[in-house]
């Protein structure tokens, strides 16, 4: 006999062997699920409002993302932003995360950069994600974007997600998402261009994937990151 259970952020596998003998299975875990997302891009600006998506359950894993070439120091204001936890701070990439609470949407968050410049911005939210150890996270910063970039991000179990945010001063070419992402948006003001997209993952593994652009402006940022459901 096998039961499973639903709870906060995962199951409990419940499993026996023999009449009246129980034990935890805790190797079963669920699948990371896309739930939504929002984001944009800036042009010669410090700041700008995360439209917060609708669909966010308590427990959902949120991720607040900014990439450009120059942020100078980037951050989150808002009456949401206490509750975020930074996890990466430089001039070039900006990330934090937070588990929801499901009111959400009753507050306000804010994308900000010391210097104005050309960058974009996610609001990302998954179902089953954990931010920890297991986050395989690779950055890079001020590239050509045409010598189109293959970034090899580990998934370190079963059910995972890919999530990219690319920001920058392009000259107007566009960047494209690997080919396998599901483009989240693709957009452009003057020279400034930002692009996301995500892909869920089946299976542990090394995955290499490879972003695209005729852009030859080398002042950017790129954001990759591999998440896990443990």
């Amino acid at each position: 006999m096998s039961l499973s259970k639903n709870t906060y952020r995962g199951y409990i596998g419940i499993t026996t062997t023999s009449p009246g003998v129980f034990g935890i299975d805790e190797t079963f875990k669920p699948a990371v699920e896309y739930v939504n997302s929002s984001g944009n891009v800036v042009n010669n600006g410090t700041s700008a409002s995360f439209s917060i998506p609708s669909g966010i359950q308590a427990g959902d894993l949120i991720l607040a993302m900014i990439a450009g070439g120059n942020l100078g120091t980037p951050s989150l204001t808002g009456t949401d932003a206490a509750n975020f936890t930074t996890d990466t701070s430089t001039s070039s990439h900006f990330i934090a995360y937070k588990y929801a609470d499901g009111t959400e949407s009753a507050r306000t968050l804010t994308a900000n950069a010391s210097v104005s410049g050309r960058w974009g911005y996610l609001y990302f939210v998954c179902r089953n994600g954990v931010w920890g150890p297991s986050v395989d996270k690779d950055f890079l910063t001020n590239i050509n974007p045409s010598s189109n970039p293959t970034v090899s991000q580990t998934v370190a179990y079963d059910g995972g997600i890919l999530v990219g945010l690319f920001g920058g001063d392009t000259n107007s070419p566009d960047v494209f998402v690997p080919s396998q992402y599901t483009e989240l948006f693709r957009l452009s003001i003057s020279d400034a261009d930002a692009t996301a997209g995500y892909e869920l993952i089946p299976a542990a593994g090394t995955y290499n994937r490879q972003w695209t652009s005729s852009a030859s402006r080398t002042i950017n940022g790129y954001i990759n990151l591999a998440i896990s459901n443990r």
